[in-house]
């Protein structure tokens, strides 16, 4: 096995945590971009004609033309969930498998979820600011930096997949009211085990007072948080996105937040990354910018790592990967 598998390559375009060279490094020829940053376009192509597989990571853009140019691909594994910079139709085309990391950022985000509400209603960054510039001069002043509690307060969540319910179940702990949004209701007996109520979206956002929004960035939720939508928050309303960049309109959500009709907002993911640092977002004191940490622990991305060197050893070995995205191509390009 392992004399067969060392003629296969493959291609990692980060130093990525977790055990993937522990893995790999035995049985392929190993191409490690051994950096921080993105593997640049243009090296990418200089691997793609030899590479049997390829752990890639959100920024790169695996597209029509990179699978075009591949001639060995067998199987491409993100270090994400998401797998949006993905041409997932054109691999299954070509007999690629396509594999992300799902189920075990759950805990991670939900956490980063719940310290970025508890920051804005709180207004923690903006005691902190307060501190560092040594403007606490009035001790005692009883209208100073007010936020919000919990307690019987609305949590909207759109998108109640693992991560939304992860969420629901930490939020629920302080005392708030979870409504959902998703693509398709739960019946009875689910909303009931969970203590959660349905929403259509307008209402949800209409009586939530913080939406938090967990769906997959796909054509129907690409900007599909718009100046309309955005309009239907309450005044007193926060708003948190840890989910993608570009599901919310950034020029909508500037304007709601300069017309003053919300609260506040937290955002872990933008509409391009890295954000530059000129954006409007950076001028206003009640918005908290962080730069897509969701999955960002110890746990959360050695696991990841994992279980991409382990779907690449199964595709190359013959065998069924554990997290297969296109679920089609086995019929196109049988492991077995």
């Amino acid at each position: 096995m392992a004399n067969q598998l060392s003629k296969k390559k493959v291609l990692i375009t980060r130093k990525f945590p977790g055990p993937i060279l522990d893995i790999l490094q035995n049985h392929f020829d190993i191409v490690l971009h051994d950096s921080e940053f993105p593997l640049p376009r243009k090296q990418l192509f200089e691997y793609s004609h030899d590479i049997d597989g390829i752990i890639c990571s959100h920024s790169d853009n695996i597209d029509y033309d990179f699978i075009a140019s591949c001639n060995n691909l067998k199987v491409i594994s993100t270090f994400s969930v998401g797998y949006d910079h993905i041409d997932v139709k054109t691999a299954t085309k070509q007999g690629i498998y396509v594999t992300n990391t799902p189920d075990v950022l759950t805990d991670a985000t939900a956490d980063l979820t719940l310290a970025l509400l508890l920051n804005l209603t709180r207004r923690i960054n903006e005691s902190q600011k307060i501190m560092e510039n040594k403007e606490w001069l009035n001790a005692g002043a009883p209208n100073f930096l007010l936020g919000t509690e919990l307690n019987n307060k609305t949590l909207g969540i759109i998108g109640f997949g693992r991560i939304g319910m992860a969420v629901s179940k930490r939020a629920q702990s302080f005392g708030m009211n979870i409504v959902y949004n998703n693509r398709t209701r739960f019946d009875v007996a689910k909303e009931l085990k969970y203590n959660i109520a349905y929403k259509n979206l307008d209402e949800l956002l209409k009586t939530s007072d913080v939406i938090s929004v967990h769906v997959n960035l796909n054509k129907s939720t690409l900007n599909f948080l718009n100046y309309e939508k955005l309009s239907l928050l309450k005044r007193d309303s926060y708003l948190i996105n840890t989910s993608r960049g570009q599901v919310i309109d950034e020029k909508s959500l500037i304007k709601i937040l300069s017309e003053n009709k919300i609260s506040g907002a937290a955002l872990d993911v933008f509409e391009n990354e890295p954000i530059h640092f000129d954006h409007e977002l950076f001028n206003f004191k009640n918005v908290i910018l962080t730069p897509h940490i969701g999955s960002a622990t110890v746990t959360a991305r050695s696991k990841m790592g994992e279980i991409c060197a382990l779907d690449v050893f199964s595709v190359l070995s013959s065998k069924t990967p554990s997290y297969l995205v296109n679920q089609n191509v086995e019929k196109i390009r049988p492991l077995v």
